[in-house]
């Protein structure tokens, strides 16, 4: 199942925090496709992201208690920049 602001997911407090953790580890790490990509002399921030990709949350496989988060183009669906797995309880899968 996808969620959606009409069909949100429900997670523990542990989970959303895990969730916001680690895209923003994302965000400031090496594997940020666009930590070196500037406009008009300036890094590229969040609003960057929000505008070029959508955050998707989807069931994982066929369990009820693990959610995948990515980061999704708009442009181009194929191009998929974060994933990570969730348990919705526990927060992340490792």
């Amino acid at each position: 199942m996808t969620y959606s602001s009409k069909n949100p997911c429900t997670v523990s407090p542990e989970c959303y925090k895990d969730i916001a953790t680690q895209m923003e580890l994302w965000y400031n790490s090496e594997g940020n496709p666009f930590r070196h990509l500037f406009e008009q002399g300036k890094r590229v921030n969040q609003k960057y992201i929000v505008k070029k990709f959508d955050l998707i949350i989807e069931d994982y496989l066929d369990t009820d208690n693990h959610i995948e988060v990515r980061l999704q183009s708009k442009e181009n669906p194929g191009l998929i920049v974060y994933r990570e797995v969730f348990d919705k309880t526990f927060g992340c899968v490792k």
